[in-house]
């Protein structure tokens, strides 16, 4: 039996012990994993000025990097994240509480429209946020505009961030082949200087944007 159909809120009362048994195992290995990363990998920040000048802010990834980002981010208390709703994520949404995040479950079709005006609420509040604009399905390199509407209306930046390491590997079965750094790796972080949009900007910013993620 399929289990594609279900999501976090709905999983059969059958499946639940394996459920929370895979997902806090699942999320047991990734936290490590991330403690090893941080450990072990040389991060390199550029542009932290960027960061230091906009606590409150919109920071955007392209997804096939965004774990790379993540896994070398070495603060994430501040954040508050999207989470898709789908069953294989609630380890994913595990990690980020334990890391100190704040989760609102939600995206494209799944409730992100909803999802989008609860997290620009805890932006006006002081918090930031990351954004994969092509994510969670594609198209590759395609940026959807929810993370230009919820800058406008948080009426806070967004900042392109740039991510790599000298020693990755893909996830193969991944729609994008997202990228994990290996340990002992270096990991570059690049913060681009802050895209403000307003309403008469806003039809041509996502070019801007998409050239400083590295397009």
């Amino acid at each position: 039996m399929s289990l594609i159909k279900y999501r976090i809120k709905n999983i059969p009362l059958w499946f639940k012990p394996y459920y929370y048994f895979h997902s806090y195992v699942g999320a047991i290995i990734i936290y490590c994993y991330k403690w090893l990363v941080l450990k072990t990998c040389k991060i390199k920040i550029e542009g932290q000025e960027y960061i230091d000048q906009n606590p409150a802010r919109i920071e955007s990834v392209w997804h096939y990097i965004g774990a790379l980002y993540w896994l070398g981010l070495q603060d994430s208390t501040p954040y508050v994240q999207f989470s898709h709703p789908l069953w294989y994520m609630y380890k994913i949404i595990i990690v980020l509480r334990w890391l100190g995040c704040k989760v609102v479950i939600g995206s494209t079709g799944y409730g992100g429209r909803e999802a989008a005006d609860k997290i620009v609420q805890e932006i006006k509040k002081g918090f930031c946020s990351c954004i994969t604009p092509d994510g969670p399905a594609g198209p590759f390199k395609e940026i959807k505009k929810g993370v230009l509407h919820m800058s406008l209306q948080s009426g806070v930046p967004v900042i392109p961030v740039q991510c790599e390491s000298n020693l990755s590997f893909p996830i193969f079965w991944n729609w994008d082949k997202k990228r994990i750094p290996f340990f002992f790796s270096t990991i570059t972080i690049r913060y681009q200087k802050p895209i403000f949009v307003t309403e008469e900007n806003f039809d041509e910013i996502h070019k801007e944007l998409a050239i400083a993620m590295g397009d």
